[in-house]
């Protein structure tokens, strides 16, 4: 598994429920950054062209500006602190937890561009070129290995044949592709 972050969290007596309840809140506060700036900058807005009916009081365009501006810039500056912040505590971000969870997050956004009307061939190509089937097939077998080197030979076979199915998925994947995909 890569990861692209050292620190391991707070050490100390917090236990780890806690620490995944405060991190699904920062996560959640970073994903609110977004609504949050583009409301204070529709203020902005608002108060040049309606100013009876704004909650602020600007009294220039250049302020309207620099608070669109700064609005702006705190989002990406809020957004990127509390996801560092979610990060650093977060208790599973060492144990492959957060990675599954963005990958199921990844394949759950093809399925419904799928159902949505996107192209099944571009979809297929791009599992093809990007080697999802076989990195998903690397990841149960080193599942399996760990599972047969703690002595639990049943999830151990499960887990190796659910790589042998995945990898003949990909193989029948790359068989049925078309010519130049």
């Amino acid at each position: 598994m890569t990861h692209t972050h050292d620190q391991t969290g707070p050490a100390g007596p917090i236990a780890p429920r806690t620490r995944r309840t405060v991190t699904r809140v920062l996560r959640i506060a970073a994903r609110t950054t977004a609504p949050i700036a583009a409301a204070v900058m529709i203020a902005a807005l608002l108060d040049i062209v309606a100013p009876a009916a704004s909650p602020l009081t600007l009294t220039s365009r250049d302020q309207m500006m620099l608070t669109a501006l700064a609005a702006y810039g705190a989002h990406f500056a809020g957004r990127a602190y509390l996801t560092s912040a979610a990060d650093w505590i977060d208790p599973d971000a060492h144990d492959g937890d957060r990675d599954a969870d963005l990958a199921a997050d990844a394949l759950v956004r093809i399925a419904e561009d799928l159902r949505a009307g996107a192209d099944p061939d571009h979809v297929a190509a791009a599992l093809r070129e990007y080697q999802v089937l076989p990195a998903a097939a690397a990841v149960l077998t080193q599942l399996s290995d760990r599972y047969r080197h703690d002595g639990r030979t049943e999830l151990a076979y499960a887990a190796l044949e659910a790589a042998d199915r995945t990898g003949q998925a990909a193989a029948m994947l790359d068989d049925a592709a078309p010519d130049g995909r």
